[in-house]
Protein backbone atom coordinates (compact mmCIF):
# COMPACT_ATOMS: atom_id res chain seq x y z
CA UNK A 1 0.00 0.00 0.00
CA UNK A 2 1.42 3.20 -0.97
CA UNK A 3 -0.01 6.77 -0.57
CA UNK A 4 -0.29 10.22 -2.52
CA UNK A 5 -0.81 13.39 -1.30
CA UNK A 6 -3.42 15.57 -3.97
CA UNK A 7 -3.21 18.90 -3.36
CA UNK A 8 -6.90 18.97 -3.12
CA UNK A 9 -7.26 18.19 -6.36
CA UNK A 10 -9.01 15.20 -8.05
CA UNK A 11 -6.53 12.41 -9.08
CA UNK A 12 -6.40 11.03 -12.25
CA UNK A 13 -6.32 7.31 -11.04
CA UNK A 14 -5.16 6.10 -14.48
CA UNK A 15 -2.23 7.96 -14.79
CA UNK A 16 -1.16 7.25 -10.68
CA UNK A 17 -1.97 3.40 -12.20
CA UNK A 18 0.06 3.43 -14.94
CA UNK A 19 2.39 5.36 -13.71
CA UNK A 20 3.11 2.25 -11.11
CA UNK A 21 2.71 -0.51 -14.07
CA UNK A 22 5.28 1.43 -15.92
CA UNK A 23 7.85 0.71 -12.92
CA UNK A 24 6.77 -2.90 -12.74
CA UNK A 25 7.42 -3.26 -16.06
CA UNK A 26 10.65 -2.31 -15.96
CA UNK A 27 11.60 -5.36 -13.52
CA UNK A 28 10.25 -8.21 -16.55
CA UNK A 29 9.83 -9.24 -19.53
CA UNK A 30 6.69 -10.07 -21.92
CA UNK A 31 4.70 -7.35 -20.69
CA UNK A 32 1.01 -7.44 -21.18
CA UNK A 33 -1.78 -5.07 -20.36
CA UNK A 34 -4.71 -7.68 -19.60
CA UNK A 35 -7.57 -5.93 -21.28
CA UNK A 36 -10.38 -8.20 -19.76
CA UNK A 37 -10.02 -7.49 -15.53
CA UNK A 38 -12.34 -5.75 -14.21
CA UNK A 39 -11.85 -1.44 -14.70
CA UNK A 40 -13.13 -1.80 -10.89
CA UNK A 41 -13.30 -4.16 -7.92
CA UNK A 42 -14.50 -3.34 -4.44
CA UNK A 43 -12.34 -3.32 -1.37
CA UNK A 44 -13.87 -3.19 1.82
CA UNK A 45 -17.12 -1.69 0.85
CA UNK A 46 -15.06 1.15 -1.46
CA UNK A 47 -15.12 1.07 -5.26
CA UNK A 48 -10.92 1.16 -6.36
CA UNK A 49 -9.72 0.99 -9.98
CA UNK A 50 -7.91 -1.53 -11.41
CA UNK A 51 -5.49 -2.38 -13.98
CA UNK A 52 -3.76 -6.06 -14.53
CA UNK A 53 -1.11 -7.13 -16.60
CA UNK A 54 1.43 -10.13 -17.20
CA UNK A 55 5.05 -10.71 -17.48
CA UNK A 56 7.69 -12.75 -16.95
CA UNK A 57 9.81 -12.66 -13.85
CA UNK A 58 13.15 -14.24 -14.05
CA UNK A 59 10.94 -16.65 -16.32
CA UNK A 60 7.73 -17.25 -14.15
CA UNK A 61 5.14 -15.69 -15.80
CA UNK A 62 2.78 -13.70 -13.10
CA UNK A 63 -0.06 -11.46 -13.63
CA UNK A 64 0.27 -7.98 -11.76
CA UNK A 65 -2.93 -6.08 -10.08
CA UNK A 66 -2.57 -2.54 -9.42
CA UNK A 67 -5.23 -0.95 -7.47
CA UNK A 68 -5.87 3.11 -6.36
CA UNK A 69 -8.91 4.99 -4.94
CA UNK A 70 -8.85 8.33 -3.48
CA UNK A 71 -10.32 9.31 -0.22
CA UNK A 72 -10.51 12.91 0.51
CA UNK A 73 -7.07 14.36 -0.30
CA UNK A 74 -5.56 11.27 -0.71
CA UNK A 75 -4.93 8.69 -3.56
CA UNK A 76 -4.10 5.04 -2.12
CA UNK A 77 -2.48 2.43 -4.15
CA UNK A 78 -2.08 -1.18 -3.61
CA UNK A 79 -0.63 -3.75 -5.62
CA UNK A 80 0.11 -7.24 -6.22
CA UNK A 81 1.93 -9.72 -8.15
CA UNK A 82 0.54 -14.17 -8.45
CA UNK A 83 0.95 -16.67 -10.78
CA UNK A 84 -0.46 -16.58 -13.62
CA UNK A 85 -1.10 -20.52 -14.47
CA UNK A 86 -3.24 -19.73 -10.96
CA UNK A 87 -4.23 -16.17 -10.68
CA UNK A 88 -7.98 -16.05 -11.16
CA UNK A 89 -8.37 -19.13 -8.38
CA UNK A 90 -5.67 -17.71 -6.42
CA UNK A 91 -7.23 -14.24 -6.26
CA UNK A 92 -10.80 -15.60 -5.37
CA UNK A 93 -9.39 -18.04 -2.74
CA UNK A 94 -6.58 -15.61 -1.16
CA UNK A 95 -6.84 -12.05 -2.34
CA UNK A 96 -10.59 -11.18 -2.88
CA UNK A 97 -10.83 -12.34 1.28
CA UNK A 98 -7.78 -10.21 2.15
CA UNK A 99 -9.33 -7.06 -0.07
CA UNK A 100 -13.00 -7.75 1.53
CA UNK A 101 -10.96 -7.29 4.95
CA UNK A 102 -9.61 -4.00 4.12
CA UNK A 103 -11.23 -1.25 5.94
CA UNK A 104 -10.51 2.68 6.09
CA UNK A 105 -10.34 3.90 9.93
CA UNK A 106 -10.63 7.58 9.20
Amino acid sequence: MATAPTAGQQANLTKTIDATLIVLKAGGSNYKEDPSAPKAVQVGGDTWQQKAATMDLEKTPVKIYVLAVQRGKVVYLMDYIIGKATADKDTKQYVQPVLDSFKFLS
